[in-house]
């Protein structure tokens, strides 16, 4: 019984996550003035590649600032 409470609170957890880093990937991404369409596609990435997404994301927007 404890491993399957344990289970449920594991996967809600990494659930909360998966969509707390999309929401702010797609909101940080409207703050920097990026086209919805984009925003929504990072935040998708962000979505579906849990810990990969965000991390593309902070790369990308740290190179694009660099070059304006």
């Amino acid at each position: 019984m404890i491993k399957i409470i344990f289970a449920y609170f594991a996967y809600t957890c990494l659930i909360l996550f998966m969509i707390g880093s999309s929401i702010w990937v797609t909101w940080n991404a409207r703050k920097n003035n990026i086209a919805w369409g984009e925003s929504l596609a990072w935040g998708l990435l962000s979505l579906t590649f849990i810990g990969i997404g965000p991390i593309l994301y902070v790369y990308w927007r740290n190179n694009i600032s660099t070059n304006k």
